[in-house]
Order: C-alpha cells, then sequence, then structure tokens
C-alpha cells in the first residue's frame, strides 16, 4: 500500500510542476500581448479601379494614403472622406469649379506615378464620432478626383479602408 501511494504522490508532483510550468508560460505570453490578434491589423485600402492605394495612415485628425494613378490621363484630386455607413450614393459629388478654383487640389498624379495625398479629416464611425488611438476603424473610402478638361461635378470611386487609429 505504501509503495502505490508513493507513485501516486510521485505521478502528481511530477506533472503538477509540468502543468505549473506551461501556466506560467502561457501567463507570460498572454502578458507579452502575443495572443492579440487586434492589434496587429495589417493596414489596407483598395480602390475598384483605376487608383491604387497603399500605406493608410488615419488619426483622429487626419488621413493619408500613397495613391497610384493608372487611370490613363492625369488627375486631380479634390477630396478623399471616409466614413463606415455611407455608399457612394450618398456622397455629395463636389463641382469641377469648386475644385478647381484657385487649383486648390489635394494633390496632382500624372499617369502612372504615386503620391502621398492627405485629407484633413479623420474618419467617422456609424455615430458620427472619429476613431481614438488603438482603434481598428474599417469603413469606406470616397475619392473624388477630376480627369484633365472635365467639366460639371468631380467623378468619385469608392474603396476600403482597414486600419488602426494611430496617434
Amino acid at each position: 500500500m505504501v509503495r502505490k501511494g508513493q507513485a501516486a504522490m510521485e505521478y502528481l508532483m511530477t506533472y503538477g510542476w509540468a502543468i505549473l510550468v506551461i501556466v506560467i508560460v502561457l501567463a507570460a505570453l498572454l502578458y507579452l500581448g502575443v495572443f492579440n490578434v487586434g492589434q496587429r491589423v495589417p493596414d489596407q485600402c483598395n480602390f475598384n479601379v483605376g487608383v491604387q492605394c497603399q500605406s493608410p495612415k488615419l488619426t483622429a485628425s487626419s488621413l493619408t494614403l500613397t495613391l497610384t494613378n493608372s487611370l490613363g490621363n492625369k488627375i486631380n484630386i479634390c477630396a478623399i472622406t471616409c466614413d463606415d455607413t455611407q455608399t457612394v450614393d450618398g456622397v455629395t459629388p463636389i463641382a469641377t469649379t469648386a475644385c478647381d478654383a484657385a487649383g486648390e487640389y489635394l494633390a496632382t498624379i500624372d499617369v502612372g506615378r504615386s503620391t502621398n495625398v492627405t485629407s484633413a479629416s479623420g474618419c467617422t464611425d456609424s455615430s458620427g464620432a472619429l476613431g481614438t488611438v488603438g482603434q481598428t476603424y474599417r469603413g469606406k473610402l470616397f475619392l473624388q478626383y477630376m480627369e484633365q478638361g472635365d467639366t460639371g461635378n468631380a467623378r468619385i470611386i469608392e474603396g476600403d479602408l482597414l486600419t488602426t487609429v494611430q496617434a
């Protein structure tokens, strides 16, 4: 009987220590943020046609994108807006005369070229609030642009944005 009790105690102690080590390692990994995938969202943006979007950087007060023009004509960027509830039908197009006045473009991009474009407003959520630092933002991008010689209203391209709000 004594031998069975000793064997049982040795079994419990050996596996008890092993389980304790595993718990300590998991606690350390959890503390270091290894399991917190929400903080490692890959920043991405894209438009369906003609304009490529890379390197989005969203803060509470601005949005910066690197845009590449693949449309076939030089373009003038009038505005970039983002919203997580709106569709392209809800965006009020800017008149080309307003966009063209005094050359007030966010950027002008030649065919095949890339440039950084910064919008002076952040992205809003469904309640109209701007994002807070560290929050993951998923929403729609609306790029209003004119090709040289355009008249009437600016053209609008809808895209998607997934990024983390930065400081």
